[in-house]
């Protein structure tokens, strides 16, 4: 029987609909809105994960492939005030309500057996085994509160700094109940994944930004801008299903150009993550299964797109 060509893989698709509105008042100096996010989210997760057993090394650990497949809807809302002090100087706040998706789909459970040297093992190296199921599990998207400021000291310069939070610990973990792989009668290893969980256990972070745009000239706008982030996943849960490698560094710039009701612009990113080293195994949850994988990451990440807007 063939491995998976890959260990992890990952397929992560949300569809935000945001109807919103707004209203200004005190003569356009306050602006508030609000908006309700409407999510359809499509999250499908692959990784190899080992589980012990009763055989003396190297056969203490066996792999096996698990692969779910699941979609579904969530609803959350967002609002935000914008005042503005004088002409040069704005402020903003802005809120973004956590959001449980209800997801249902399949889980597919594949285990890998290697040939058994050893006396009395019925194991038939080269096989596998597997068992499909549907489940309903929830998915807790975070929530993210945001303060910024705007100050324009020349006409052709404006000047931006915000900081955020993000509550990432509301995304824990995804059960997996009501599994059983057994490899047969006889045999002396059993895989029973009732009470295994997908763990996560993410932390709370925080984020800060500086921006800038310039106007070359009537119709020309270049920017630029800087934001730091740490990296909400600890060592204990860090696998490649979703490679936030470590804490970031980003840095962009672009340009747009107007004619007449069009503007044509693009932008530039470079991240640049601190290197990641995971030194062992961790179980989290005490459930018999490696919830990370220790190795030393590294990943630089070059983000470029053009953009098309129409104003009416």
């Amino acid at each position: 029987v063939p491995y998976p060509k890959f260990d992890y893989s990952t397929n992560i698709l949300v569809w935000d609909i945001h109807p919103s509105v707004a209203k200004s008042f005190m003569e356009g100096k306050l602006g508030l809105g609000v908006g309700i996010s409407i999510q359809r989210v499509n999250f499908e997760l692959r990784q190899t994960v080992l589980v012990p057993t009763d055989f003396p090394r190297p056969y203490d650990f066996f792999p096996y492939d698990a692969w779910m497949k699941t979609n579904g809807w969530g609803i959350g809302f967002n609002a935000g005030v914008l005042y503005k002090y004088s002409p040069k100087l704005q402020f903003g706040l802005s809120y973004r309500s956590p959001v449980k998706v209800d997801l249902s789909g399949s889980l597919k459970l594949e285990m890998y057996y290697p040939l058994i040297n050893v006396a009395g093992s019925q194991i038939l190296g080269g096989t596998a085994q597997d068992k499909d199921g549907n489940f309903k599990p929830t998915l807790s998207l975070p929530g993210e509160v945001g303060f910024g400021v705007m100050f324009k000291p020349i006409e052709k310069l404006v000047l931006t700094s915000d900081i955020s939070s993000v509550n990432w610990s509301k995304f824990e973990s995804i059960d997996t109940k009501d599994f059983t792989l057994t490899p047969g009668q006889g045999d002396t290893l059993s895989l029973d994944v009732r009470d295994a969980k997908i763990q996560f256990n993410w932390k709370n972070i925080m984020r800060f930004s500086l921006g800038g745009e310039y106007m070359l000239k009537e119709k020309l706008a270049v920017r630029g801008g800087y934001f730091f982030e740490k990296s909400p996943i600890p060592n204990s849960t860090f696998t490649l299903l979703i490679p936030d490698v470590g804490d970031k560094h980003g840095i962009n710039m672009g340009l747009s150009y107007k004619i007449s009701s069009f503007e044509l612009g693009y932008d530039y990113q470079l991240l640049v993550y601190k290197k990641r080293e995971v030194s062992n195994f961790e179980d989290v949850n005490g459930d018999g299964r490696f919830d990370n994988m220790p190795g030393t990451y590294k990943m630089l990440s070059h983000c470029s797109g053009f953009s098309f807007t129409y104003r009416f």
